[in-house]
Order: structure tokens, then C-alpha cells, then sequence
């Protein structure tokens, strides 16, 4: 369990990299570990993959994430962090793209 939380940790820590251009997004914490599953990495790089859905808070956001991790033992995202719930008007007060998949306006 402690290695579901540390690689769902890092991709909470990519979602908050996006969001620090924006402050009027606040940062997002991890609420829960709703589900994971291990995906055959490549042998001959050693690699560890899971498959990850977890949700945040403040913004009650649910994501699906692919975690990575070779022998340097660092995390690392697989592709994308996708949001797997509506987010409404959550994140009417940014234009980007990708922050709005992200972002929850604090005002």
C-alpha cells in the first residue's frame, strides 16, 4: 500500500506543478485510493507500472493516472492524468486547457 501511496502522491505533485501558474487555483491534496492495478512493465528495463485512480480534495475530482518507475526508483507520470468525473464550472476562471482539467477556482 505504501508504494500505491507514494506513486499517487507524485502525480497529486504533477497536477500541483500545473496548477502553480494559476493562483487562483488552489493546490490539490489526495482525498483516496479508489483503485489500482499493476501493468506488465518492460522487462528488460525493469520498469514498474501501475495503473491509478485516486481522488482529490478540495475540488471532490476523481483521476486516472499511469505511475512509472524504473531503477532510478523515481516516479514518473505514463502519458497523461486524466480526469474521470465532470468538472462543471469548477475551473471557470482559467482559459488553459490542460489546467482546466485540474483546477478548482477558489473564489
Amino acid at each position: 500500500m505504501r508504494l500505491l501511496i507514494e506513486a499517487t502522491n507524485h502525480a497529486v505533485k504533477s497536477i500541483n506543478q500545473i496548477l502553480s501558474k494559476y493562483p487562483q487555483c488552489p493546490a490539490l491534496s489526495l482525498a483516496s485510493i479508489t483503485g489500482a492495478k499493476a501493468v506488465k512493465g518492460l522487462a528488460e528495463e525493469k520498469l514498474e507500472q501501475y495503473q491509478i485512480l485516486f481522488g482529490t480534495k478540495p475540488n471532490n475530482a476523481s483521476f486516472e493516472a499511469t505511475m512509472s518507475r524504473g531503477n532510478t526508483n523515481e516516479w514518473s507520470v505514463s502519458g497523461t492524468i486524466d480526469r474521470t468525473n465532470l468538472y462543471g464550472n469548477q475551473s471557470y476562471c482559467v482559459d488553459d486547457r490542460e489546467a482546466k482539467l485540474y483546477c478548482y477556482c477558489a473564489n
